[in-house]
């Protein structure tokens, strides 16, 4: 069975949980949502450029560039919401975030900026952020032995100076593949575009996909005009048997004799010529 797991980000306000992420139109701008409603979150902006190439990570990372979350409280300003979105989408990726619904679930509460190379930096305001966690973690029934705390590794000392390390799992982290690692998912590698090892298959499968579809256009094209040029030359064939009567089918035409012309015989005169004629005797 897949364990499913929840992502919180510590705020200096509380604990806001990751409740859902939706791929929508890559024209379109992500955004940042308060419960599923329709209000956008002063964050939407900078959450649209970690997201979107060139600028972002998460595109990069997980091949699409734009997402709807949703979360459960406001999160007004920084940038320590990064490492525990990236981390969300990385869930939402191998279908391991936890929806709103779930009733079983590990829980990560996190805070840390993440830069172009997935390396996880130190953030401020560590003490108010952690400060009473016992407290926040009962008001959102999460027990401790089921929470890791994922602390960028320059606020480990003022996170173990605030929170027992005996109370709950801490993991300091200087880069993302840290965590990826310690909870099962695929690692991502950094280089001209950053692709999860899953990611990259899916990508594989479709493109291979596109060649079997463009192939078998090809093919049923090849097909269809062969198909017309031999049907045109079969009905010409076929036209040019009706207009065209076999020689040894036509019936023979009699035609009128001309008249002959008979001549008339030439008599030949040539050793008659110097004849003299007898002469007549008279009484």
């Amino acid at each position: 069975m897949i364990k499913l797991i929840k992502v919180y980000i510590a705020t200096t306000t509380g604990l806001t949980a990751i409740q859902r992420i939706t791929e929508e139109d890559p024209e379109l701008n992500s955004v940042v949502c308060l419960s599923g409603k329709a209000i956008s979150l002063p964050i939407s902006a900078a959450y649209d450029t970690f997201v979107r190439n060139p600028t972002g990570v998460v595109q990069r990372c997980f091949g699409h560039s734009a997402f709807r979350v949703d979360v459960s409280s406001t999160i007004d300003q920084g940038y320590s919401w990064q490492l525990g979105l990236i981390i969300a989408h990385a869930l939402k990726n191998e279908n391991r975030l936890s929806r709103p619904d779930s009733k079983k679930f590990d829980t990560i509460i996190t805070t840390g900026e993440v830069d172009r190379d997935l390396r996880v930096l130190p953030v401020n305001n560590i003490s108010e952020k952690f400060k009473n966690l016992e407290e926040k973690l009962q008001s959102i029934g999460v027990s401790p032995e089921n929470t890791i705390l994922v602390v960028p590794t320059g606020n480990e000392e003022a996170v173990t100076g605030v929170i027992p390390e005996s109370y709950i799992e801490i993991l300091p982290v200087d880069n993302v593949n840290q965590i990826f690692d310690h909870i099962n998912l695929p690692l991502v590698k950094i280089g001209h575009s950053v692709l999860s090892m899953e990611r990259s298959k899916k990508m594989v499968t479709i493109e291979f996909k596109k060649v079997k579809q463009v192939t078998l256009l090809l093919t049923l094209l090849c097909v269809v005009t062969a198909g017309f040029y031999y049907g045109k030359e079969l009905v010409s064939s076929i036209s040019s048997s009706f207009s065209q009567p076999n020689v040894s089918d036509e019936i023979p035409i009699r035609t009128k004799p001309e008249p002959q012309i008979i001549k008339p015989r030439k008599v030949e005169t040539e050793g008659r010529k110097n004849l003299k004629p007898k002469p007549t005797w008279s009484p």
